[in-house]
Order: C-alpha cells, then structure tokens, then sequence
C-alpha cells in the first residue's frame, strides 16, 4: 500500500510538471524545459512523500536524502531522455515518459531508505493502519470524526495533567492516556491539524470541529493520547495528577489521586 501512495503522489507531480514541460517546449529547448519542469516537481514532493507516503517527519537528514536521490534520477532520466530523443527519435512530447518509466520505481527504492528512522534515534514515523493489521486494541476519534485512530498495542493508564497550555487546550485539565507511536494507525486524517505548543511537543487536533486529540513528544517514541476521545470501554483508570501547582482556582484537586507538583 505505501507503493501505491508513492504513485499517487507521484502522479500529481508527475501531472503537473509535464503540463509544465509541455508549455514550456513552445518557447525553450527541450532539455531546458525537462530541466525546469523537474526543479518544479521537487518543490513539493518532499513534503507530500514525507506526510503521506511514508510518515515520517520533515528534517535535514530525509531532506538530504530526497535532494540526492532526485538528483541522481535526474541525471539519468537526463541520459534516457537523450537516447530517446536524439538517437532513438522518440517524439519529444514522449521522452519525458520514457524517462520516468525507469526512474520511478528506482526512486521508489531509494526513497524509502532515505526516509526510514536513523538507527537508535528513538524517531518512529506513525504507521497507517493498511499497512499492518496487527489486533485493535482501542478506537477513538475528534467530536466529528475527522480524525480517527486505532490503537494496536498498549495502552498507559490515565495522567492528568493542570497545567497552563493543557487547560487552555481543552477548556479544562488535560487528561491523557499514550501508546508507543508504532502502535497508534490514523485512519482517517481528513481534519487533523498539527499545532507547535512548544520548542519539544506539539498538539493535534481537528480542523473542522476543534477537538484536541493528540499530545506528540517530537523526540519521544510514544503519542499521548486524549482520553476523552476513546470510544468506551477504555479498561482504563487515572493514576496521577501532574503540575498541580499550576492548577487554577475555580475547581477543587481530587486528593483521592496521587499528586505531583511537576
């Protein structure tokens, strides 16, 4: 199912830019309008290959890696489309196609090795739910159902959490439950939106109707979850309060929960 995202992706840019080459041919040479049209499909290939084809996050070392491996497609989807037109007398409006009928499964190849985890980084990219079918251990999504999850391993008991940025998140205390990032599958993304709360974490929610959904760690492994958001039953139960110094003055702490200051 990955292969099948990367020719979607794919196929829009490769759509694009050969409207691009095509216009381009009116008023450039050939090689100069193939050139451009390329430049241009890399512009925001990354970005769609990092997101939705193999969910990992954007960063220098992917990055990199994507520069390198088109670069080295470009030269020889160059050679191919040099053969093709000027020995082989391929039509021009062709030879772009020629070309990308061998680079595109080779970057295939060389793009997932560019994108996966370095090696003990503790950086998993979430997973989507088709691509493995491991037991369903727990269901959620937003109030509108935008954003939908599976959760496949386990699940940590319930912390709350009184400080400043959870209760102006959801109105009220945070409340949180977590599973390793391998283990959460988002089925469906339509409204999930990604808000950068601080220089370690950021908070996921739904664009459409609001809801706060996530808690990601960036350089943590696991995703804490809202526990509000699970579909009931949950089997779980709140195991502790954290930064209750912080906590405001128009509700009351439950001291029947253990409690931490931080």
């Amino acid at each position: 199912m990955q292969f099948a995202r990367f020719l979607v992706v794919g196929a829009a840019n490769t759509a694009a830019s050969y409207v691009i080459y095509l216009l381009l041919l009116l008023v450039v040479d050939y090689r100069v309008a193939y050139t451009v049209a390329y430049v241009a499909g890399l512009a925001g290939g990354y970005l769609m290959h990092a997101r939705f084809v193999f969910g990992a996050r954007p960063g220098a070392r992917s990055a990199a890696s994507y520069l390198v491996t088109y670069a080295a497609m470009y030269l020889v989807s160059f050679l191919v489309l040099y053969v093709a037109v000027d020995r082989l007398s391929v039509p021009k409006p062709l030879g772009m196609l020629a070309a990308l009928a061998f680079t595109v499964p080779a970057s295939f190849i060389l793009l997932r090795w560019g994108f996966r985890p370095p090696p003990d980084s503790g950086e998993t990219p979430m997973t989507k739910v088709e691509d493995a079918k491991p037991a369903v251990r727990a269901t959620g999504s937003c109030l509108c159902g935008a954003v939908r999850y599976e959760v496949t391993g386990p699940l940590r008991d319930v912390v709350e959490c009184h400080c400043a940025m959870c209760r102006k998140t959801h109105g009220h205390i945070g409340a949180y439950t977590a599973t390793p990032k391998v283990a959460l599958g988002i089925v469906e993304a339509r409204g999930l939106k990604w808000y950068q709360s601080s220089a370690h974490a950021r908070r996921g929610f739904c664009g459409e109707c609001g809801g706060s959904v996530f808690f990601d760690p960036v350089q943590k492994d696991y995703m804490a979850i809202a526990a509000g958001t699970l579909d009931s039953p949950t089997g779980l139960k709140t195991v502790v309060q954290i930064h209750v110094a912080s906590a405001s003055d128009y509700y009351r702490i439950d001291d029947s929960i253990p409690q931490r200051l931080d």
